[in-house]
């Protein structure tokens, strides 16, 4: 993918990178070749112009993520300045053509372009990014393998939007994005087996023509999968299934095509599909027809091996049966409630430079903390001059409902009283219970008068919400911290802080102060926040503390009693 000359108005640098070249322009807007301090060359996406001020805390958090994505089968995102005008991201340059521009592909090319863009999604999806534009011009050929390119992007270029207001590349969507409904993984996975159709015989399974006609077909008709050939043409019509919950997962796809068991360990899966995707095959037997496109855990260290020697490796590799390999089903794994670790049981190491500026902050720790949702939190705090003091220890679960909710199930002791009290925040109306039963407003309780003041101090939504309005924030590694005026702060501290002193109005909080201490993991999730409140008044100084620590974050939920 050579560059072409720079315009007339193309920009000579953009922060620390040289523009060197033209790459390619479409609606989302310009790309170009660029050159980093340590000569690497770079690719610089730079948004269509008209887009600068727009971009909200989603885009921010989904870039923040994309940085996150393990370096497999994709090109990684370097950096990215969402605040210039207009917003840029810079990525790792592939040299090489699309998949557009080279298909069809047949035998091990096609298999090992399954394996490697299954590989991609996997990755982009562990880091809890949507990719929302998978199509073939976003699959570059490099000479080291397939690679997916623009992750993580979309979002930012306001959803690649076409004339008609959709949002996509029509060919490649997914039903549910012709409606007004959440697009989310499962949408990825519809545009992967629309990618492996087009990639087998040269074009879209739903056609190409006018959007009305294409969207028709993807929202009623079969897929034309041409001389796709098995077992992949299973796999891939079981992707284009129109229900999204009936669609198999991007690991588990990749899972079929390795030959490997749901047991996997995550880091195994990805490392194994890479190496797959990479190796360099020659067939013996080009006509093999009626065996499984698997390849075993054993078959892929061994490719390894000879690969290593020197040895040439051969095309039955990509066409291994695994005994008593079942295909996969339609259903996503439940969550576990297991610490978030590498496959040898060690915490995984930190992802990259710690986020600097507040809008940095906000985004990657939401990005983090919605991969892994689910902490084991403890509590405690309360106002001076006063028996408002309690603590709190259990559970806590972040955007359960892709928002800025915190959902608690919490033991809480409060002057005495204890109970057990689930906070469910992520429904249509929050829920309260009390010892198991739905809390109607008539209890008298210190314990759950307290449990009201966890989510305002606790809350994860509230704890970005704060950064977020902090003006200046100082740090040093992965701790942090910030003050404010309190009237500058999250309306929901101001109004809780104003029912725990009594009724002080908002000219009262103006003379006031929010301070806050924040320290996060390697992967950028909180393990410890203070948020403290200070004020003067004629009786003397007040004050309220509460002190928050979070541990083991993980997949999990929590739900309401039954």
């Amino acid at each position: 993918m050579g560059a072409g000359a720079l315009r007339p108005g193309d920009p000579p640098r953009l922060g620390d990178y040289l523009i060197t070249g033209r790459l390619g322009q479409g609606g989302q807007g310009v790309v170009y070749l660029g050159t980093g301090p340590d000569g690497e060359q770079v690719a610089i996406k730079v948004m269509a112009a008209g887009r600068a001020g727009g971009i909200d805390r989603s885009a921010q958090r989904e870039i923040a993520a994309a940085r996150q994505v393990a370096e497999f089968c994709t090109a990684r995102v370097i950096t990215a300045d969402l605040g210039y005008d207009p917003p840029y991201v810079v990525s790792e340059y592939i040299d090489g053509p699309s998949l557009a521009d080279v298909a069809p592909l047949r035998g091990a090319d096609l298999i090992r372009l399954a394996i490697s863009t299954a590989t991609a999604l996997t990755a982009i999806h562990r880091a809890g990014v949507v990719h929302r534009d998978f199509k073939p011009g976003n699959v570059l050929m490099a000479k080291d393998g397939p690679r997916v390119i623009d992750f993580g992007i979309a979002r930012l270029a306001g959803l690649t939007a076409t004339k008609s207001g959709l949002a996509g590349t029509p060919p490649y969507m997914a039903p549910e994005q012709f409606g007004d409904g959440p697009v989310g993984a499962a949408g990825d996975v519809f545009a992967w087996g629309s990618t492996m159709a087009y990639a087998a015989t040269g074009r879209p399974p739903f056609g190409g023509d006018t959007i009305a006609a294409v969207a028709y077909r993807i929202l009623q008709a079969e897929p034309d999968l041409g001389d796709l050939p098995e077992p992949l043409r299973a796999i891939v019509a079981r992707c284009l299934a129109k229900d999204p919950a009936a669609r198999p997962t991007a690991r588990d796809v990749l899972l079929e095509l390795l030959g490997e068991d749901r047991r996997a360990g995550e880091s195994d899966v990805l490392e194994q599909g890479a190496l797959a995707a990479t190796v360099v095959v020659e067939p013996e037997e080009p006509t093999i027809t009626a065996t499984r496109v698997l390849m075993g855990r054993r078959n892929v260290l061994t490719g390894a091996g000879l690969a290593a020697t020197g040895l040439v490796v051969t095309g039955a590799l990509l066409w291994a049966r695994s005994a008593g390999r079942t295909n996969i089903t339609s259903t996503t794994a439940a969550a576990t409630g297991s610490p978030s670790t590498s496959s040898s049981g060690t915490p995984e190491p930190a992802v990259g430079p710690p986020p600097a500026k507040p809008a940095e902050l906000v985004a990657a720790v939401e990005a983090a903390t919605i991969v892994t949702p689910l902490a084991d939190f403890t509590y405690e705090g309360g106002l001076s001059q006063s028996s408002y003091y309690g603590e709190a220890r259990g559970q806590l679960v972040f955007g359960a409902n892709d928002d800025m909710t915190t959902d608690f199930n919490m033991r809480v002791e409060s002057v005495g009283d204890t109970r057990q009290v689930i906070v469910i925040e992520s429904v249509d109306e929050p829920k309260v219970y009390m010892d198991g039963k739905p809390v109607t407003g008539k209890e008298t309780s210190e314990a759950l008068y307290f449990a009201e003041m966890v989510p305002v101090t606790a809350g994860i939504g509230v704890l970005l919400d704060v950064i977020s309005v902090t003006p200046r924030i100082g740090g040093e590694a992965r701790s942090y911290s910030g003050s404010l005026v309190t009237t500058k702060g999250p309306q929901i501290v101001q109004d809780k802080i104003s029912e725990i002193t009594g009724g002080w109005t908002a000219d009262e909080l103006a003379d006031t102060q929010l301070t806050w201490k924040l320290k996060l993991d390697a992967r950028d999730r909180p393990i410890f926040f203070d948020l403290s409140w200070r004020a003067v008044n004629e009786t003397g100084r007040v004050a309220s503390s509460f002190v928050t620590t979070y541990v083991n974050w993980r997949a999990g939920s929590i739900t309401a009693p039954q």
